[in-house]
């Protein structure tokens, strides 16, 4: 009996079917790319909006702090604590208090500038003249009442100072 000598070369895998390759097609690609444009351009003046929001609270915030800041200042050494309006130019300043930079020089703070981009549009006290000074006095009351109005965009804040008590509020007309 004689049997064929093994060949030593491998017998070729049967070949599967050839699939078809899945892509997108330039059509297809073009009307996503679109979507996505149309969806973000609805997005847009609301992210917008937002962020204004966001900026004039945070400019309030930060001015009634400042002001309670100066308040607690003149409560706590039995002296007079002033605080500088300067609506024109969208800043304010505390004038007894040092910087918080390493400058040196007094504490003040421009709302035109990063992060805040707000306008300070006007201080007023209850007789309808503007402020340019508030001053507290040993006990933490001021020498007048005081409404500032903050404006980012749409969204306006009013911060308030009681003449009487001393409060200060944030509110949203």
């Amino acid at each position: 009996m004689n049997t064929p000598p093994e060949s030593n070369r491998p017998s070729a895998a049967p070949q599967a079917p050839r699939r078809a390759v899945c892509a997108f097609s330039l059509v297809e690609l073009a009307v996503v790319v679109a979507l996505i444009g149309i969806i973000a351009g609805m997005a847009y003046p609301r992210y917008q909006s937002s962020l204004s929001r966001y900026r004039v609270d945070l400019s309030a915030r930060r001015l009634a702090t400042d002001l309670a800041l100066a308040q607690t200042a003149a409560r706590s050494t039995g002296a007079f604590q002033g605080v500088t309006i300067d609506p024109g130019n969208d800043r304010y300043g505390l004038s007894d208090q040092p910087s918080l930079s390493s400058a040196g020089g007094r504490y003040s703070v421009s709302l035109g500038d990063s992060p805040f981009f707000t306008t300070l549009r006007s201080a007023r006290n209850e007789n309808g003249d503007d402020v340019t000074l508030l001053r507290f006095d040993g006990y933490g009351r001021p020498d007048q009442s005081l409404s500032a109005h903050l404006r980012c965009g749409d969204h306006i804040r009013i911060v308030t100072v009681d003449g009487a008590s001393g409060a200060i509020n944030v509110t949203t007309p």
